[in-house]
This record gives structure tokens, C-alpha cells and sequence, in this order.
């Protein structure tokens, strides 16, 4: 399941990231978005990039779960968890 709510968070923040590279990074955005009014493209590419790293880090949670899920203990590796010298 947060696999593909990830996929879904990465599509749709697709559309204001693009709106805000627009507005931020081309004239004809700069012109159509000026003054106080460039804080709305500005809004777009933030909430899309932080929606965009969101939906990656459910993609990347989403294998996680499952083998968890699954009964798997799933340990970062750290020298607490290395046994062969015991």
C-alpha cells in the first residue's frame, strides 16, 4: 500500500514542481508572476519537492513493511548487530 501511495505523491507532485520551475526559472513566468505575486510559483516548487521527497520515502518504506510483514526482522547494519566474532 505505501508503495503505491509513494508512486502516486511522486506523479502528482509533478505538476507544481513544474508550475514552479516555470515561474521561478523563465521570463515569461518572472513576467506573469511578479513582485509579491512570485511567491506563489515559489509555494509550488517547495510543496512539490517536499511531496516528491515524501512519495520517495514511501517507495522506498514500501519493501520495508513487507518483509517485515513477513516475520523478517529487518536490523540497519551496525557493529551491535555483527555476531561472527561471538
Amino acid at each position: 500500500m505505501t508503495h503505491r501511495l509513494g508512486i502516486a505523491f511522486l506523479m502528482i507532485s509533478l505538476a507544481p514542481c513544474a508550475f514552479g520551475l516555470w515561474g521561478v526559472l523563465t521570463d515569461s513566468g518572472r513576467r506573469r508572476f511578479d513582485e509579491m505575486a512570485g511567491i506563489i510559483p515559489l509555494a509550488a516548487l517547495v510543496l512539490g519537492s517536499l511531496m516528491a521527497l515524501a512519495g520517495a520515502g514511501l517507495v522506498l518504506l514500501g519493501p520495508r513493511k513487507k518483509i517485515e510483514q513477513a516475520g523478517f526482522e529487518v536490523m540497519p547494519p551496525s557493529s551491535s548487530n555483527d555476531r561472527r566474532g561471538a
